[in-house]
Order: C-alpha cells, then structure tokens, then sequence
C-alpha cells in the first residue's frame, strides 16, 4: 500500500499498546540515551550544494541511509569550504586526486595523518578528525554497525583495529595543506646488553621497520676505545617483516677474540631498502684483566742428583708478578699415571724460590712408584691474571737405584781392662801331627761390577763433571686412547657443562663446539681437567665433541702433538 498505509498499521499498534508501554518509557528514554552517548547517528539533511554524489541508495543489500563518498564531500565543505570534484567511486579517489594536483600521501604503517583529511581504502573514503601514533577519530557515511548500514557514524579507533578490520589505507588525500608526519624509516629499540665476559660480549636490539621494507642484512662495527675500527661483520638476511630481533656475539658471529680487561665501542646496524642505518655508539668493557703478557722462563737446569732422584730449577718472571711455577713429572713407563694429580693446582708440583730467585722443584723417584727410565719435567709459571707459559725441562734417564758411597763408621777409642798377672799351668809335651802339604786355591780376579748412572741430556751445565754425557735415546710419544663418557648438561644461560672420562695423555683436552654438525665454524678450547664450559647462542643446538692430546717427541729430533680420536657428538640447546 506504500508509506501511508504502514503509518496507519503502525499507529494502530501503537495505540492499542500505548496504556501497557507507558511504565517503559523511562526506561527506553535512559537505553536510547546511551545508545547516542555510544554512537552518534546522523539525521539527513538537506545536502549542500553542488555535492555531486547521491545521499542515500539502494543495490543488492537494500537500502542504505548514508553514502561514504557523499559525507565525506559534505565534510570537505562545511568544515574546509572546499568543493571537491566528482571522483566517482571509492577506491580511486587518491590517484584522481593525485592526477589533479592535490597533495596526497602513500599510507605507511605508523604514519600520522593531519586533523580534516580524507582517508581511503579499497572501495571506501571517510574523514579523519583528528590522529595520533595510536589511533584516529574517523567520521564516515555507509558503515555497516550491529548488521545494520548507518547514515554517518563518528568513532575513534586504533590503527591497528583499522587494520585488521579493513586492511591498510590506500592513503591520505591532504586538503589544507599540512603534510603527514612520517615515521621514520627505520630505527632501533629494545637495546640489551646480554652478557660481558673476559673474551666475549653479546649484543641484542630490535630492528624496526615500519614500512616493511626488504631488510637484507643486519651487522655490527666494532672499534676500540679510541673509536678506531677493530673488524665489521655483516650477516645476509631476507626480511619484510615490520620488525626483526637481532642478536651478535662477538666469538661466534664475528669470530673475533675481545682484550681482557679492554673497553670496546660498537655500532649495529641493518640495511633496509638498500640503506644502510646504525644504531647509536655504545661501548661495554671486557671482565678481567688487560694484561696479556706471558711470564718468562730462563735459566733451566738440573743438578743434585742422587740415588733418590734428582732437582729441577729456574727463574721466572713477569710484568705484573709470578704468583706461582709447576713441574709436573712423569716417567714413560706405564703413561702419565704417576703424573701429580690436577698438577697445575696441587702444591705437590709446584717449586718453591729460594734466596738467589730461583724456583727448585726436588723430583723423588718414590714418588714415582721407583720406576727406572726416561723422567720428563715441563715448567709452567703463572702470573696474577692467569697468563702461563711453559717450557720442558732436559729428561733425565734412571737406569738404576744410584749406589751411595759408604762411609766407615769411626770405631771409638776402648781402654782396655787390666789383665790380671796368671801363673800359666805346666804345659804337657806333646809330639805334634805332621802337617800335610795343601797347595792353596787360587783366588781368582773380581771385577766389581759398574755403578749405573743418571745420564743427563747433553748441553746444559751440570754441576758434577762425573756424571755421564752421553746421548739419551727419546722415547716417542703414542697416540692417546678415545675420550668416552662425555655429557654435556645447560648451566645457566647460554651456557653448559662438559665433563668427560680422563684417559691417559700428558697435554690436557681439546672441546670442539659448532652449530653444524659438521663442525664447520667450530670454535676449539683446551682444559687440563676433565670439564670445561662452553657459551653460545641462546635457544640455538650446539655439537660437542673432546679428544685427548699428547705433547714430546715425534721422532728422536722432533717435538710435536699427537692426538686420540675425537669422542662420539653429543648435542644439547641451550637455555
């Protein structure tokens, strides 16, 4: 029947309910306040002129009581008193308006548009009122709220509800003149020093990149304290993501060893859209002491010997004091296993200074189970901040328990008692027995047999001209056996312990430690003990792997390595 039949039905209606809704008045009148206090809905009016755009349609959807390029005309002029141009449909408005001259601006995330602009997505236009870093007060005509299309409707929203739900903003049409604030490109935020230790320093920041431009590599410039240039790094990547986290350790992914002790500036940076930018110079120093000069060693010799071994000694020195010198000892019969135990710390090996500056070390052959052969001694002196050096001592060879000289005991003076005056008895006489001829036995010659001696290495000075200098014949080194029984567990962050079963070996442990179980870009340390500690990345898988290693003679004129075979991998991630 049209509009005025359903007015009619819907006054009768109203009428014959009017008595029983009279008590909910009050109440629908406080509902319909909130409602507006919420969501302020616009009440056509009449359109200004020359708005070439229709106020109100209809399409497949039905009836729509607003249109989003007819409010924000409307907005342009009554706020501005710019007439803008019929630039048909949503959705290309800002290369319309680009094409005719006004200013418009390519949306970036983070951008900050100026108060009355025109905003645009795909297929959509509507007014920015106002707009911070966070969020924008948006009036728009056609926003479909609560299933229901609105005439106009003002909210303000966050940029990231805006996003998720109508996608990012072609861009910003700008009318008077005031451009939008762009964020920077690029910057960096989040700045952690995540550990300083003697050799080593781990950096971490966040690269932000709002535009999500292409970031293809990230890096650090390190320099010393005077800001000269130490090494630079630089890590490829493939990135377009609004941010990225980056971590750079100094031994692993710089492969450079720090100063102890040193202050270290350093610069990271990433290269987005082909530009480079740096972070801010920040520096950190290195724990321990700056000191890397090692004790010196001179003066070797061996001398004293006796039938129970023989003694050790030598001067050491340093720039910043030797605190103390070992020796430790060991015989070639049956390996190291008479070896003094943790040798580098028990004070059984270590020498003591005399009045003249030398550090003597008494070596006891019954310390060493009395076993005959070659003796080997190395001397390792260590100075305050645990700087070492160490050299080999000549071998001394033990053929025999050396024979002491035996010196008489002096027989003491005796008074002898008197001797009574006797009256001998009478003697008898008596016709003696013939005496038979005896031709004695010859007594043959005795050789006695040779004193062995302790033969010295020729060359160094001993103080007994007696002792044989002839030359001692080097017994060579073996191969050591397989480490076994290695396990590895985290200890703390970034960190874990090593410990391994101890095999016979006189030159300590290498720990071999990769990221590839190919051990390609391993990092090799050595431990005399049978534990150790490695540091890494965080949450990255590390391969471990230790071997057994023998120091002496190669062949009877050279010295050198030789080394067991490496232990089954074992693998951990750290924490």
């Amino acid at each position: 029947m049209g509009v005025g039949s359903y007015k009619v039905r819907r006054k009768l209606i109203m009428d014959r309910k009017n008595k029983r809704k009279k008590q909910k008045a009050v109440s629908l009148l406080w509902v319909a306040v909130l409602v507006i206090s919420t969501i302020f809905q616009y009440q056509p009016a009449k359109a200004s002129a020359g708005n070439p755009y229709p106020q109100t349609y209809s399409d497949e959807e039905g009836y729509h009581p607003g249109n989003c390029t007819w409010q924000v005309w409307e907005e342009a002029y009554t706020r501005l008193g710019i007439q803008l141009p019929g630039w048909g449909n949503a959705g290309g408005w800002c290369s319309r308006a680009r094409a005719e001259g006004y200013t418009v601006v390519d949306y970036t995330n983070g951008a900050i548009p100026p108060d009355n602009c025109i905003i645009e997505w795909s297929g959509h236009v509507a007014w920015v009122l106002s707009a911070d870093s966070v969020g924008a007060n948006i009036r728009e005509g056609n926003i479909k709220l609560n299933g229901a299309y609105q005439a106009v409707h003002e909210q303000w929203w966050s940029w990231e509800q805006l996003r998720r739900y109508r996608g990012n903003p072609t861009g910003f049409i700008i009318l008077n003149g005031i451009p939008v604030t762009p964020v920077p490109s690029v910057s960096f935020a989040d700045f952690n020093q995540n550990g300083v230790w003697d050799t080593n320093a781990e950096m971490y920041t966040k690269v932000m990149n709002p535009n999500r431009e292409a970031i293809s590599a990230v890096g650090c410039y390190l320099y010393d304290a005077n800001g000269a240039l130490v090494k630079s790094y630089t890590e490829s990547c493939s990135y377009n993501l609004s941010y990225i986290n980056y971590n750079c350790n100094i031994n692993n992914d710089m492969k450079y060893t720090l100063m102890p002790g040193t202050t270290y500036k350093f610069e990271l940076f990433a290269v987005v859209g082909g530009k480079e930018y740096k972070d801010v110079m920040r520096s950190f120093t290195t724990t321990g002491s700056s000191d890397q000069e090692n004790p010196v060693i001179t003066d070797v010799s061996v001398y004293d010997l006796t039938e129970t071994g023989y003694k050790v000694r030598c001067k050491a020195s340093d720039n910043v004091g030797v605190v103390k010198v070992q020796f430790p000892t060991w015989t070639d019969a049956n390996g190291q296993d008479d070896i003094q135990a943790e040798w580098w710390n028990n004070v059984a090996a270590s020498g003591e200074k005399d009045s003249d500056g030398y550090y003597v070390y008494e070596v006891k052959i019954s310390d060493h189970n009395n076993e005959l052969g070659i003796y080997h001694t190395h001397i390792y002196a260590y100075d305050k901040v645990g700087n070492s050096v160490y050299v080999m001592a000549p071998d001394v060879t033990v053929e025999s328990v050396i024979q002491s000289e035996v010196t008489p005991e002096p027989v003491p003076d005796i008074t002898p008692e008197p001797v009574p005056d006797i009256t001998p008895e009478p003697v008898p006489d008596i016709t003696p027995e013939p005496v038979p001829n005896i031709t004695p036995e010859p007594v043959p010659d005795i050789t006695p047999e040779p004193i062995p001696n302790i033969t010295p290495i020729p060359g160094y000075n001993y103080d007994d001209d007696d002792w044989d200098t002839s030359v001692t014949k080097h017994k060579l080194i073996k191969k050591p056996g397989k480490v076994v029984n290695v396990k590895i567990k985290t200890s703390g962050k970034k960190c874990a312990k090593v410990t391994w079963g101890k095999v016979k070996c006189n030159d300590g442990y290498q720990i071999q430690y990769s990221l590839k179980k190919s051990f390609s870009g391993k990092k090799t340390i050595t431990d005399y003990g049978k534990s150790t500690y490695i540091y890494g990345k965080s949450k990255k898988t590390y391969y471990i792997r230790v071997r057994a290693v023998n120091w002496g003679y190669i062949s009877q004129t050279k010295l050198g390595y030789k080394y067991g075979s490496w232990s089954a991998i074992k693998k951990i991630k750290l924490k």
